[in-house]
């Protein structure tokens, strides 16, 4: 039987490994010759708190009430100790009813994302951006939109470019001041533009102000944000007690919004803490106060690293500052032809300076590094100089396993276990029980399969049942795949109608789904089962109606079908016969919208049978999306936007990422019935030219395979492949993807609710 192992979110296994850790794998390969390890890697203080504040925080955590739940929100009287604070340092009111306390400003990012924008939303983050805001709005489903800032401008993001990257999807833009990864601060003036923008956008402001306890006084207020009372549900404000209070460890942050937006924070709030740590809480309103002359002393102090930082890497021949400020210096490295990561890795690895790439802070950022000078004292920066200044050596940038002199011979052990375990009498034997349960299927006694290019072709070598359409028997069936080859509604070339045969002439495909892990020809009961019953090869109305009598006998069989066609005229009938009692969803991958209105007196062509389908009321355009649309055609699919179906540009696609697509498409149709749709144009032309309305700048085979099995799962009731005509495809590539992407539809319907494990 075989073994379906459970798939973790796709969002998340999309997510990249955390930074930090990442980094942190480099220091095992210094081998301390120049003293102990640089580590300005990670933002934090390199002493303890004040002893005062250590005390309180100790008595707080042997107290009962530290042991405790607290307020979801926070305890109220450090609500009101930082709504003060804010309020003299900003010289403007702040109600404490605003403030919301957290574990950690990230925690607090985390809870804002969720409560300003969904899956498929746009928030704007400044390239380079901090990577755990990336990591976030990445695993929620939410696509960051780069704003490009440059290095000349001192890497501030400016009113016109962000203008130019805003759409209606746009829901937030974040900003972080003093910057990280860069440490620009952003001027007061340019602050409040920005938010000007986001209010006449009915966006939010995000900004993320973890370091501004370390601003030159000189620099006054750091904005008057807050003293505008319109724009009070647009903005919100984050902050780390971490830094300034040498506590990071006790993970307190807070947040000051809109009392709506607070509203709605609680709920995130109280999901993912309950509440944020009760000691640092208690101990807090009185360090706020009383620690006032500490924390300038540590600003004045950081302040001087800067200084000699500056200083020292004027020194550097090739290694240039672009901007520095508050805990990070943003650095642009010497080594052109190298990427930031081998850079920093290297400096790690020979000279035992841990720094970050500026690659894990976005595109583009592969000639600087971050550098958090803060970390270390001044004598360590001026050794840090000293090290960088000795250079790397000529081999510095091989791979570690590269730089280990191997053997030339295998390891004779290893071999001989192999030859145990593998040759011999145990040449056939296969130990996964997964991998052997599929092998058992194909495989005889005596270790012979068919040959794929042997026997009568059917579809994905599936079983064929002879059909008596007079009385059908359609008994002990899952699946049943049909072919229907009609193509009386093209618009341009014609040839679709020989799509069918051409799938079941291809081999190879199958029979096991590596990546769902599944064999759905032998877990679920399926057969081809012929083509269509067509009463005349000339009547596209006729035609139709023998379409939909034949999808109507399948369904109403309890099987499921899976249709190839022929055109994408073929699926109006479809889904009138499987939308009759309901209208379903519909997960639609094409180059075409295939929404429009009459062409030439007929309105049943394969250019609109969406349109047609929403009309007779037997398609969900709320349940719809449409992925892969691109052309020159856009004019003719205004009924996709105005009856609501959701609809994703090919040129969209890269930008969002697949597991995006993934999941506003599982968004969009839930956990109702959907019919899934794919029109072989929807590949680019380079992978799929056999077909009448070819498309450049489409999607690749692989990037369909991803997003089909990203839907396992899904309530599916039925699909098709349609629009492969095989004549305009010498090489038959067309027709093999065809075939593949028929495989993928199969194996799809093994995790349908109501079908998963049904045959097994």
């Amino acid at each position: 039987m075989p073994v379906t192992a459970p798939l973790p979110n796709p969002l998340l296994t999309a997510v990249s490994v955390p930074p930090i850790a990442r980094a942190g794998r480099w220091i095992a390969a210094y081998d301390g010759r120049h003293g102990p390890l640089i580590d300005c890697s990670q933002a934090v203080p390199n002493h303890a708190p004040p002893a005062g504040f250590a005390k309180r925080l100790a008595e707080a955590a042997a107290s009962a009430a530290g042991a405790r739940y607290g307020d979801i929100l926070g305890d109220r009287a450090l609500h009101e100790a930082y709504a003060g604070h804010v309020a003299t340092r900003y010289d403007t009111p702040v109600a404490a009813g605003r403030v919301a306390i957290t574990s950690g400003c990230n925690q607090a990012f985390f809870a804002a994302m969720l409560t300003v924008a969904r899956v498929g939303d746009v928030v704007v983050l400044p390239a380079p951006w901090y990577f755990n805001h990336k990591m976030t709005l990445e695993m929620l489903g939410i696509e960051a939109r780069p704003l490009p800032t440059e290095a000349a401008d001192g890497f501030l993001p400016s009113v016109a470019g962000l203008e130019a990257v805003l759409d209606p999807r746009c829901r937030a833009l974040v900003l972080v001041s003093p910057n990280n990864p860069t440490g620009a601060v952003y001027p007061p003036e340019r602050l409040a533009e920005l938010l000007e923008v986001c209010v006449a956008r009915g966006m939010y402001l995000v900004l993320d102000e973890t370091y501004r306890d370390f601003l030159d006084p000189v620099l006054g207020k750091p904005h008057g944000l807050f003293a505008n009372a319109e724009a009070r549900e647009n903005l919100i404000a984050l902050y780390s007690f971490s830094k300034s209070y040498a506590i990071p460890g006790h993970r307190v942050g807070a947040m000051i919004a809109g009392e709506a937006t607070i509203a709605e924070l609680e709920k995130v709030i109280d999901c993912i803490q309950i509440c944020a740590p009760r000691p640092a809480q208690a101990a807090l309103p009185w360090a706020i106060e009383e620690l006032a002359d500490w924390r300038d002393a540590n600003r004045d102090e950081i302040a001087q690293r800067a200084d000699v930082f500056r200083a020292a890497f004027a020194s550097l021949p090739g290694w240039e500052l672009d901007q520095i400020g508050a805990y990070f210096a943003y650095v642009r490295h010497p080594f052109a032809d190298r990427p930031a990561e081998a850079v920093a890795e290297a400096l790690t690895r020979e000279l035992g300076v841990l720094v970050l790439p500026g690659s894990f802070f976005g595109p583009g950022q592969d000639r600087h590094l971050r550098i958090a000078f803060a970390n270390v004292d001044a004598e360590g920066i001026r050794e840090m100089e000293r090290r960088i200044g000795l250079g790397l050596s000529a081999g510095a940038f091989l791979p570690t396993n590269q730089t280990v002199q191997r053997g030339i011979f295998m390891d004779s052990g290893k071999l001989e276990a192999l030859r145990q375990r593998f040759a011999g009498d145990n040449e056939r034997v296969i130990y996964d029980k997964g991998f052997a349960a599929v092998a058992v299927q194909l495989f005889d006694p005596k270790g012979t399969r068919v040959a794929p290019y042997a026997g009568v072709p059917t579809l994905l070598d599936a079983p064929h049942r002879a059909i008596d359409w007079a009385a059908p028997d359609l008994s002990n069936l899952d699946v049943a795949m049909i072919g229907v080859p009609m193509d009386l509604g093209v618009t341009n070339r014609n040839g679709s109608r020989f799509g069918p045969r051409a799938l079941r002439t291809m081999e190879r495909v199958g029979p096991y789904n590596h990546v769902l892990k599944t064999m759905p020809t032998a877990s679920l009961k399926v057969a081809d089962i012929g083509d269509v019953p067509f009463r005349s090869r000339f009547d596209l109305a006729t035609s139709h109606e023998d379409i939909e009598r034949t999808a109507a006998t399948i369904a109403g069989a309890g099987v499921l079908p899976l249709f190839v066609g022929g055109d994408h005229s073929i699926t109006l009938p479809i889904l009138r016969a499987l939308g009759a009692d309901r209208p379903v969803g519909m997960i639609h991958i094409d180059a075409h919208c295939d929404t429009s209105g009459p062409f030439d007196g007929c309105k049943f062509h394969h250019g609109g049978p969406f349109r047609q389908a929403v009309l007779d009321g037997v398609l969900d355009p709320e349940r719809t999306i449409q992925i892969g649309i691109r052309g020159a055609s856009e004019y003719l699919w205004e009924f996709s936007f105005e009856s609501g179906m959701t609809v994703i540009h090919a040129e969209e696609i890269p930008g969002l990422g697949l597991d995006a697509v993934i999941a506003r498409a599982r968004a969009v149709v839930g956990d109702g019935p959907v019919y899934v749709s794919f029109d072989i144009d929807s590949l680019d032309p380079a992978f799929a030219p056999g077909t009448g309305t070819p498309e450049i700048g489409g999607l690749t085979t692989r990037e369909v395979q991803m997003i089909l099995r990203g839907l396992a799962g899904i309530n599916m009731i039925g699909g098709d492949v349609v629009e492969v005509a095989p004549q305009y495809d010498a090489t038959t590539n067309t027709a093999h993807a065809g075939a593949q992407m028929l495989f993928e539809l199969l194996s799809l319907l093994d995790f349908t609710p109501d079908r998963s494990g049904a045959a097994r």
